[in-house]
């Protein structure tokens, strides 16, 4: 095993230094990931090699990892890291037109063979006298922050009707269910925040979109700003998912362009926030599902917060 490796090094630096195609595809420096079907690494002129999957944690300058799931244990996500939310937030559901009832069960979300998978699927469920026909899971992580870099490494569903999300909401939201709950303030939503670090229409396939919501002080209606941004392999490959966060500006990446960013100038983004992955039915955003589903999955292979210190 030990001479495969080598060769495999060997061969990227050859590749720089000859700069001519390789026979197979190969991860590049400019998004530092494997996508799965590559063989080796691509320096992209630079001969310094890069990082593999399950290798080394990535660093920032300036910035300190301090908080992370790495998924590399096997059966239910980590009860230490992460609460599954599974009561409905109001009448006996969620926002949006959702069509999902959310489970602790690890048939909807599970780790094993190093990722986080979150899987949606098409099966009656009774929960509190509410009927729904789709199950999935939401979690949020018993860790909360201000400031810092989220990055999420993921691998979105592609089936029309699901609705993947990886986001943040401030840590004072009194959501029945949630997380903290009334444990750090009483704050209803808009007001808390809402950061959308990623989410996809689940009719659309090739584009991902990046959002902040809060509370217009003038009106006192909700607010939002958000873009979205063209993406290839969003159902078959990982991409990184990022949310760069400051008192000056907040910046949403994928595979570290950027989608979206904004000032810093609301209260509701000056504040602590702790993370969210879900995947929904329906809805404003998954749209119409069709009779044919069966199952959509988010798969993670990593979830990484990072602070200057």
């Amino acid at each position: 095993m030990k001479n495969v490796f080598y060769l495999l090094i060997i061969s990227a630096f050859l590749s720089c230094e000859k700069g001519g195609p390789s026979p197979e595809p190969q991860a590049t420096c400019s998004d530092g990931i494997l996508n799965g079907d590559e063989v080796s690494i691509d320096c992209g002129g630079s001969c310094t090699a890069c990082e593999e999957p399950g290798g080394e944690i990535t660093s920032y300058d300036g910035l300190t990892l301090v908080w992370n799931d790495e998924f590399d244990y096997e059966g239910a996500p980590s009860a230490e890291k992460w609460h599954l939310q599974t009561l409905p937030i109001f009448g006996g559901g969620w926002a949006n037109g959702e069509l999902q009832h959310y489970t602790n069960r690890t048939s909807n979300a599970s780790v094993s063979d190093g990722t986080l998978k979150i899987n949606a699927k098409k099966e009656s469920y009774t929960f509190e006298n509410s009927t729904k026909e789709y199950t999935s899971a939401r979690l949020n992580s018993k860790f909360d922050f201000k400031y810092g870099r989220v990055d999420v490494r993921a691998k979105l569903p592609s089936q029309q009707g699901a609705w993947p999300a990886i986001w943040t909401l401030g840590s004072d939201i009194n959501e029945r269910g949630g997380v903290f709950q009334a444990e750090k303030g009483e704050t209803s939503w808009p007001n808390c925040g809402e950061i959308d670090i990623m989410e996809k229409r689940g009719w659309q396939n090739d584009r991902v979109l990046g959002t902040f919501h809060w509370k217009d002080d003038e009106s006192g209606n909700p607010a939002s700003y958000g873009l979205d941004k063209s993406l290839s392999g969003i159902g078959s490959k990982y991409h990184l998912y990022s949310l760069v966060w400051n008192a000056a500006v907040l910046q949403i990446y994928v595979d570290d362009q950027l989608v979206v960013q904004s000032t810093n100038s609301e209260t509701e983004f000056k504040k602590p926030h702790y993370l969210l992955l879900n995947v929904a039915m329906g809805g404003t955003l998954g749209g119409e599902v069709p009779s044919s589903f069966s199952q959509a999955t988010m798969e993670i292979d990593y979830v990484r917060v990072y602070q200057a210190q």
